[in-house]
């Protein structure tokens, strides 16, 4: 599906996000670091305020993208 660029939704983007946000809320409750949990919290974020965020979760590819200023192609 990546390949393809259909990012239908199976799972959304921002569920995503939810579940992420309620990793951070944990991790700060028990006053862990966790810094790949925040950097993959801060490129759903990124995603979702690009408003990808009724598609796949797959599509946080695009925020990668964005970032690296390419685009994957097959």
């Amino acid at each position: 599906m990546l390949l393809n660029r259909d990012f239908t939704p199976s799972f959304a983007l921002k569920h995503l996000l939810k579940d992420a946000n309620l990793i951070a809320r944990l991790v700060q409750d028990f006053n862990s670091l966790t810094p790949a949990a925040t950097v993959v919290r801060e490129t759903i974020k990124t995603a979702v305020n690009q408003g990808w965020g009724e598609e796949n979760a797959s599509a946080l590819i695009k925020a990668l993208e964005l970032e690296a200023g390419v685009t994957i192609k097959s």
